[in-house]
């Protein structure tokens, strides 16, 4: 397993990261509105096949298509951009244990910073995509 920092650099997490939330997005909407994948397919006008690949982690979409599945379930993408070296350094500090657990094949030794006092952790775990919901 490589270390937490190494992992942030990956392009696959970070694209991992982005699926998740849309699989998190679609899987509400279908129980919210008491959809089968294959009456979304229908919806979407795409084989029940390609919603199961979705649902599935199983694509890696150009950014329209990422745009067209969230209008579908009536919500938009909003990526937000952060400095790596930020991410990762929160990584560290709020999430300490995640990051012994990243970190724990490696041999060197770790001293994990401790968040600043008065500084509550975010509730969030990790960065994450936010989507919106349309009105």
């Amino acid at each position: 397993m490589m270390p937490l920092e190494e992992l942030l650099r990956e392009k696959i997490y970070w694209t991992a990261e982005i699926q998740l939330e849309l699989f998190r997005q679609i899987a509400d909407y279908l129980e919210t509105n008491q959809l089968s994948r294959k009456q979304f397919a229908e919806q979407l006008g795409v084989s029940k096949g390609y919603v199961s690949q979705i649902m599935n982690g199983q694509f890696d979409h150009k950014l329209s298509k990422l745009v067209a599945l969230s209008i579908a379930i009536g919500k938009v993408p909003k990526i937000k951009f952060k400095d790596l070296s930020s991410v990762i350094q929160q990584a560290k500090g709020e999430r300490p244990e995640l990051y012994k657990v990243y970190s724990k094949q490696t041999t060197a030794k770790i001293n994990l910073p401790k968040a600043p006092a008065g500084v509550k952790p975010s509730k969030t775990p990790h960065p994450d995509p936010t989507f919106t919901k349309v009105a």
